[in-house]
């Protein structure tokens, strides 16, 4: 599955654009394709003596086989269900500024290929922070092997954690 990274804008899938703070129900409407919802609390209260403000509150879409073809991806969305990042897991290419990566491609042919200044917070995940991008290989996702089996993408500043 193609998609076009628009920095600082959201992304290009089948010549509909997805824009960062778009809301939830517009995209479900623009993709027109079955998803999965994936809301959940993470209830931390336990650990802050019940205070709930530190628990993880996860919105989500995740898209399997989209267009019938073999992918995974992840919309995420903020409190007020506007998109805030985005997940690529299986299936990807992704063009950015004329540049293609794609998943399953070695890991440091896809930073050689992006020509932007990045870091490595830990082994195998790179961040490029003026594109406010992640990418990690396989190894760092729990696999085996330097492949790119990860992008992230979001609408904030990322944090090299």
């Amino acid at each position: 599955m193609r998609f076009t990274y628009l920095p600082n804008l959201g992304i290009e899938i089948l010549s509909e654009k997805i824009l960062w703070n778009e809301s939830r129900e517009n995209i479900r409407l623009k993709l027109n394709q079955s998803h999965k919802d994936d809301d959940m609390e993470i209830d931390n209260s336990d650990f802050f003596d019940g205070d709930t403000s530190f628990n993880i509150i996860q919105k989500r879409d995740i898209y399997q086989d989209f267009e019938n073809e073999g992918n995974l991806f992840f919309f995420n969305y903020d409190d007020e269900n506007k998109l805030s990042e985005i997940e690529f897991h299986i299936g990807i290419e992704l063009t950015i500024v004329n540049t293609k990566i794609e998943i399953g491609e070695d890991i440091n042919r896809a930073i050689e290929k992006l020509e932007y200044s990045y870091s490595e917070n830990d082994d195998g995940n790179y961040f490029f922070t003026e594109l406010k991008l992640n990418i990690a290989n396989d190894e760092y996702m729990g696999g085996d092997g330097n492949s790119l089996s990860y992008i992230y993408l979001t609408k904030d500043e990322l944090e090299n954690e």
